[in-house]
């Protein structure tokens, strides 16, 4: 096996985010999950195509790699997808889940007293507070002993300011 047959899922990996970054960034496209097709699509053309133009032995690389390159690719495509699309998706499947246990509906008064800004700043506040993230004294707060999580918010903030950018979010 040739180093180069290796590293075909490893480049279509790197080729997508990038892709997505451009495609989000520098056409029309004001779609996150578009410009993703697009980007995931780019990738995995590498990998389809590839086998024709760069591996001597292409039925035996086809019955041998493509199919687990495709997996992976598919797998790892997945989860890079969610990390983008974390922040989006978590309110929507919280707002369809409320809405699917209640056997009547919901209002869109409820559903707006549900999920106002105040309303979820105040459940996080409480949040940070109970796993001593943040501390309340005379309801001033203060960060606690735990700041990975500031960390982790700074890193994902940081990461997506590159994928998304500033102006689409």
């Amino acid at each position: 096996m040739q180093l180069i047959e290796l590293l075909i899922p490893v480049i279509a990996l790197s080729i997508m985010p990038l892709a997505h970054i451009i495609v989000f960034r520098v056409t029309p496209i004001n779609s996150i999950i578009t410009s993703f097709l697009i980007a995931f699509v780019t990738g995995l053309l590498l990998i389809v195509l590839s086998p024709f133009l760069l591996v001597n032995e292409f039925w035996q690389y086809l019955a041998e790699n493509l199919l687990a390159d495709l997996i992976i690719y598919t797998g790892v495509s997945f989860g890079y997808f969610n990390v983008v699309n974390v922040g989006y998706a978590s309110i929507r499947i919280k707002l369809l889940s409320d809405i699917f246990n209640n056997n009547q509906g919901l209002t869109l008064k409820e559903l707006k007293q549900s999920y106002s800004a105040r309303s979820i700043s105040e459940l996080r506040l409480q949040r940070l507070v109970l796993n001593h993230h943040r501390f309340e004294n005379n309801k001033i707060y203060t960060l606690g002993k735990r700041k990975y999580q500031l960390y982790l918010g700074k890193l994902y903030l940081f990461l997506r300011a590159v994928i998304i950018g500033r102006k689409k979010q």
